[in-house]
């Protein structure tokens, strides 16, 4: 049908274009409010991922901070405010940005760079907290500043110097006149009974000594204040694991597991996870009562960190003149182990080595930790640094042997007395050896011609074990 034929097309024709017009401006006026609303759109969105960036950085420089404090050997430590932070939230985050701001210099050297911003660390001694500081993207330009706060509970450092090869809290026994200690010396905070052949180096005791050339009366030595959980709490810090050697939990279950980082104690179900035995040299027994992890195999265990929980070690790795495994042993036993029979005091806590292991230590510097006792039934060697052994009860050496890079220390106190709050062991009031009646040995000896050879030279590299509890983060 033609236009003309149809009138109606005349009416659609006079509307056609206004209608169009009118879509067009409509089409206009969107897209200018699109417009004008996308670009607060895309600076919320910016000012957002560097609010979220910015709480990396803040945590990455607290976290570094909190490894620098627990190794001794970090030299760049952080920045120790004069001051405490104001208790009221708001000023506090105005206490951590003006100790920030007071820190930055030309070129930010004293920020942690990273790809987001540049942070810093300010550390509260006096409320025990740690703080964060970010400023996104970087330290001259901020414009944007987050600050995260977490806190830790302080202890002193207790140093241990590498002049003293054996190191007691109780008396120490000398059965035989022809122990030499060659590197370092001597000191017990009770009684040295016996004759040493030689020693080179320190040699005395604040109780009486049996040999005229031991200086008897001497002021008591500070010993460190560990028990194996201490070491436990720590087992995700870098610092303490350089190699990224595994930690593993050899359970009193008979499983072997690793933790989660927020798991609060060993081997929990819920915070654990069961794992194929590292190695095929552990074997677990509950002979007698007594729970035992014992390695078997000639060769030392695989790299790594083992901590025996409510358990014994026996380590009958036969190494000495071979290859180091790179391993740190502890052991961990609880007031519930030490007083349960058969055998109370033996059933956890304890270390044995019945051959003759060589070894580098995984932690660095910590060889051995025992809850109870550590018994060296043949020579014990350590490569590299000098090494710690820590008995917290006692210690006895049965073997002639050549006892290389070891610092044998004995605390003398049973876990029984073990107090979050001493920085120090304390001595029993009466003067006695202290352990948890019934353990397998009840004083520090040393049976055999041994000759103990740590080195004189540095210091001991024993991890700062002052920050024993981590709190939450929290945001600013």
């Amino acid at each position: 049908m033609s236009r003309a034929e149809n009138p109606a097309y005349d009416g659609e024709a006079g509307v056609a274009l206004p209608t169009a017009l009118l879509a067009m401006m409509v089409l206009l006026m969107l897209g200018t409010l699109f417009v004008a609303y996308a670009n607060p759109q895309q600076q919320a969105t910016a000012t957002s991922v560097n609010r979220e960036v910015g709480l990396m950085v803040a945590e990455s420089a607290a976290e570094l901070a909190v490894a620098a404090i627990a190794d001794p050997e970090q030299t760049d430590q952080p920045f120790v405010a004069p001051d405490s932070a104001p208790t009221d939230r708001d000023a506090a985050r105005d206490w951590a940005i003006d100790h920030a701001l007071d820190r930055v210099t030309s070129g930010c050297g004293s920020f942690q760079s990273t790809a987001g911003g540049d942070g810093v660390a300010i550390v509260d001694e006096e409320a025990g907290s740690i703080y964060g500081v970010a400023f996104v993207p970087d330290c001259e330009t901020r414009s944007s500043v987050r600050v995260m706060r977490l806190a830790f509970d302080s202890r002193p450092l207790v140093p241990l110097s590498g002049d003293v090869g054996i190191l007691t809290g109780g008396d120490i026994y000398f059965d035989h006149s022809n122990a030499r200690i060659q590197g370092g010396g001597i000191h017990s905070n009770g009684d040295i009974i016996g004759t040493p052949g030689d020693v080179n180096g320190p040699y005395s005791a604040s109780g009486s000594c049996s040999d005229s050339d031991c200086t008897s009366g001497a002021a008591r030595k500070a010993i460190p204040n560990y028990r194996a959980r201490d070491f436990w709490d720590q087992r995700n810090e870098q610092a303490v694991n350089p190699n990224n050697d595994p930690f593993y939990e050899l359970c009193h279950d008979g499983t072997v597991r690793v933790s989660e980082a927020s798991a609060e104690a060993p081997c929990v179900d819920a915070t654990s996870s069961i794992v194929p035995s590292p190695g095929s040299g552990w074997e677990f027994s509950t002979s007698g009562g007594t729970r035992t992890w014992t390695w078997t195999s000639n060769a030392g265990p695989p790299s790594g960190q083992y901590y025996a929980y409510r358990s014994n070690i026996v380590n009958e790795m036969n190494n000495g003149n071979g290859n180091s495994s790179r391993i740190s042993l502890f052991a961990e036993a609880t007031t519930e182990d030490l007083t349960s029979s058969p055998g109370a005091g033996s059933t956890a806590g304890s270390i044995t080595f019945t051959s003759n292991p060589k070894f580098f230590a995984s932690w660095p510097g910590v060889g051995v930790v025992a809850d109870v006792d550590v018994m060296i039934e043949r020579n014990l060697r350590a490569d590299g640094q000098l090494t710690l052994v820590f008995a917290r009860e006692q210690f006895r050496i049965d073997f002639n042997g050549v006892y290389e890079r070891i610092l044998f220390i004995a605390c003398d106190a049973s876990i029984f007395s073990y107090d979050e709050d001493d920085t120090v062991c304390e001595p029993d009031a009466t003067g006695q050896d202290r352990d948890s009646g019934g353990s397998p040995i009840s004083t520090t000896r040393i049976t055999q011609n041994a000759r103990f050879d740590a080195s004189s030279s540095g210091e001991a590299i024993v991890p700062n074990l002052s920050i024993t509890g981590v709190g939450t983060w929290e945001a600013f």
